[in-house]
């Protein structure tokens, strides 16, 4: 029998090599993925030494995302407190293999044994700088368990767990868009260092003395590679992990420069109770009509920090654009929105371009979704208005022909926009312009008869604000004009009071639900707190402060964690 000496004399320089190799694997713990790429080549800041390049023809963006120094300490803290929460006992698998000399050795398990948070953890903007955002950390104590197998004797298999204390890092981040508005990530300046490092052996599967040199060389290099290399890992690997978690993201990631279905803010809340309304029905349309739209939120440039005041932020410019069908595109005009003062430091501002409101009206008018049909099935408050004799006004009163008609004939009314809204925004609120055809016609005959025809102008104006999570607003009725396409023999007068009694009774619909206030969407991962609207020219500010759910965000960083290891 060839005793382990001997083999070491055989093969010590195959061996020597092998152990260098094992000792190279403990930098798998942060790179993950030890397989290059066209993409790692093309794209690494360490390869090329150039930025990604930004978009090629700047637009005004339809929706700014304004994130401050105060909502990324908000980041930071959450951050911190859910890493507490995901990271003990977190384990990841078949992290990585790799074959050296005839010798395959596979990353079967790691395993956070003991994580005792951040000392410090923070995440600062930077002023004129290209890298836009600095993390800083450091970690008390940190204790990972380890599992490696490989196809030779002398190591079958060694599980050991490194203890570590004083670990920081001090990494800057560049974030820049592609031309097809794609958001890339790339690591610029880094600086990594580890105080102490403990190697404890917890279950071995082969030559113990080959081991113990392995273990010291771990116990000696883990520092070095930490200090000296796992930044270079990083530079290569954390934007083709950044950019894969984005293409496979779907809905969950609003990072990608393609449309997004919205589907996932469709209207809630009062609008969607069926209370017979005409309002309540044309809002149950819509919220099945955003179903079919789609939402750009590909960057038009770059992110960059500013400062306004004493108020530092990233400025984030997202395309916006709505329409119908993923390939589909508006011509609307943009026009860049006024800005708004910073002086109340929240935690998030948010301009929405009036573009993105005319491209979404626009889109549901190629759509037909401001088409609808009223009767006494589906608004039965207008019911009484729907017939052929009442004592007060309705289609009988007005028109000949449907007095003229048995009692009991039901009628339906057709509501067509002609053209898509038009919106306009200023200091003033929301001004809405819309023209459509209204139609009459009876239910019961065989193809139903048209017994009015008018075309409908309506301009009003919405002043919106935000009270206590619901979203409230006033709203004013300026014009409303009927104009009947038919000879229905109205009179002046009889003309003026429908414009003045449906202006009005219009405009107190959308008042009431309005002063109910409409409830704002709720999320898991985080709430929003002291939320206020901004009216301005062209668009309209969302200012508010967030606080993060720790056990909500805990569990998403452990499904992420979890994602990224199963590609591999």
């Amino acid at each position: 029998m060839i005793s382990n000496f001997e083999l070491i004399e055989v093969k010590w320089k195959k061996w020597i090599c092998t152990l260098s190799f094992i000792v190279a694997l403990s930098g798998v713990i942060a790179a993950r993925r030890m397989t290059q790429n066209e993409y790692f080549e093309s794209n690494s800041v360490q390869n090329t030494g150039q930025r990604f390049s930004s978009v090629l023809h700047r637009i005004p963006a339809g929706i700014l995302l304004r994130i401050t120094q105060k909502g990324f300490d908000e980041i930071s803290s959450a951050l911190q407190n859910s890493l507490k929460l995901a990271l003990p006992q977190l384990t990841l698998r078949n992290l990585a293999r790799a074959d050296v000399l005839r010798v395959t050795v596979n990353v079967v398990e790691l395993k956070v044994v003991s994580f005792d948070s951040f000392d410090h953890l923070r995440l600062i903007l930077q002023l004129n700088t290209e890298e836009q955002i600095r993390v800083f950390a450091r970690i008390g104590k940190l204790a990972l368990r380890v599992t490696i197998t490989t196809n030779r004797r002398l190591i079958r298999s060694v599980t050991f767990t490194v203890h570590a204390s004083d670990v920081a890092f001090n990494i800057g981040f560049i974030l820049s868009a592609s031309p097809d508005g794609k958001l890339r990530v790339a690591i610029g300046s880094c600086d990594f260092s580890i105080g102490r490092v403990r190697v404890v052996t917890e279950r071995l599967e082969g030559s113990r003395f080959i081991w113990q040199l392995v273990r010291s060389l771990l116990r000696s290099n883990i520092r070095r590679f930490v200090n000296r290399k796992l930044c270079k890992v990083l530079r290569n690997h954390v934007p083709g992990e950044i950019d894969t978690h984005i293409r496979a993201g779907g809905k969950e990631n609003l990072a990608h420069g393609d449309a997004y279905n919205l589907s996932l803010i469709s209207s809630s809340g009062n609008f969607r109770h069926r209370n017979g309304s005409p309002m309540s029905i044309f809002a149950e349309k819509l919220d099945k009509a955003l179903r079919q739209l789609h939402i750009n939120f590909g960057l038009v440039e770059s992110p960059s920090v500013h400062k306004k005041g004493s108020t530092v932020f990233i400025n984030i410019p997202v395309n916006g654009e709505i329409h119908a069908g993923p390939n589909s595109r508006t011509r609307l005009a943009r026009h860049a929105m006024n800005e708004i003062g910073m002086d109340t430091n929240k935690m998030l501002y948010i301009g929405i371009n009036e573009f993105v409101v005319n491209t979404l009206f626009n889109s549901l008018y190629l759509i037909g979704a401001l088409n609808f049909t009223l009767n006494s099935a589906n608004a039965p408050k207008l019911a009484d208005f729907l017939q052929t004799d009442c004592d007060a006004v309705c289609l009988g009163t007005l028109l000949p022909d449907v007095a003229d008609a048995p009692p009991g004939e039901t009628y339906s009314l057709m509501v067509a926009a002609n053209r898509a809204p038009v919106v306009h925004f200023s200091a003033q609120g929301i001004h809405i312009n819309l023209t459509a055809v209204m139609s009459a016609y009876a239910d019961n005959a065989a193809s139903k008869l048209s017994v009015m025809k008018s075309d409908i102008v309506i301009a009003a104006t919405v002043n919106l604000r935000v009270s206590k999570h619901r979203l409230h607003g006033t709203v004013k009725v300026h014009k409303f004009l009927f104009k009947p396409k038919d000879e229905l023999n109205f009179s002046e007068t009889i003309v003026e009071l429908i414009n003045e009694v449906s202006g009005k009774a219009i405009e107190a619909e959308l008042n009431r639900i309005f002063e109910a206030g409409v409830p704002l969407p709720t999320f898991d991962l985080f709430s929003m707190t002291n939320g206020a609207i901004t009216h301005v020219l062209n668009g309209l500010w969302v200012e508010l402060d967030f606080n993060f759910n720790n056990a909500a965000l805990a569990k998403l960083i452990r499904k992420i964690l979890s994602h990224s290891n199963s590609h591999d």
